[in-house]
Formats: structure tokens, sequence, C-alpha cells
């Protein structure tokens, strides 16, 4: 549908996958554009499976084409960034204990064997 509207960037998608110029095949100024709703449903799905970087380029798609999405959509994309980030932090933590134990199991291994005490 972008296509037909003009999207050149949809058009030469289209033809690079198919071989086909919808654009130079014809006028198609009086079909309807992709509406918020699809990109809105789109996005929603991208999120419901973890995807957040599809849906984030279907929401720059809606920018081009003068589009906002509805509220559910900001807020799944808004939540799954909160989510990256956490899981961002938390990884990085886990690492810098990792790494802080491994320093400190590596000084307590270089005072030498543990003689035994006669007695």
């Amino acid at each position: 549908l972008n296509s037909m509207k003009g999207d050149g960037v949809a058009n030469a998608m289209f033809q690079e996958k198919y071989n086909i110029d919808i654009i130079g095949s014809g006028d198609f100024s009086d079909n309807p554009m992709i509406e918020q709703y699809h990109y809105s449903s789109a996005i929603t799905g991208c999120l419901r499976n973890g995807e957040l970087f599809p849906a984030l380029k279907i929401l720059n798609g809606m920018k081009v084409h003068a589009l906002t999405p509805n509220e559910s959509s900001l807020q799944g994309i808004i939540l799954a960034y909160c989510k990256l980030a956490t899981e961002a932090s938390s990884a990085e933590f886990n690492e810098a204990r990792r790494q802080r134990f491994d320093k400190n199991k590596k000084k307590k291994s270089t005072r030498g064997p543990i003689l035994p005490v006669k007695h």
C-alpha cells in the first residue's frame, strides 16, 4: 500500500523482492495509506514477542507518514525500553561481580600452599 501512495523506499523493496515496479506502473494516489491502527497493531505484535527493534522500525515508518501510534503501543515501547535497560544493567552488575570474585579468588591463591603444622 505504501508503494501505491508513492513511497519510494517501499517500492524499491518491492522491486528488489518481486521485480515489480508499482510506482512506475500507474497512478495510485486515491488508494488508502496503511492506517495508524495497522501500524499500532504491528508494534503491539512485535512487543508481545519481545522484538523491540522491529517495533522501533515500524514506529519510524509511522513517523515517515506523519502518523502517531496509539497509547498502548507507546506504553509498550516504553516498557520494552525499561526492560532492556534493566536487563543490561543487571548483566553489567553480574559481570562486575564475577570479575571481582575472580580477582579475589586469584589473590587468595597467591599465598602459596598451606603446609601442615606439626605439634
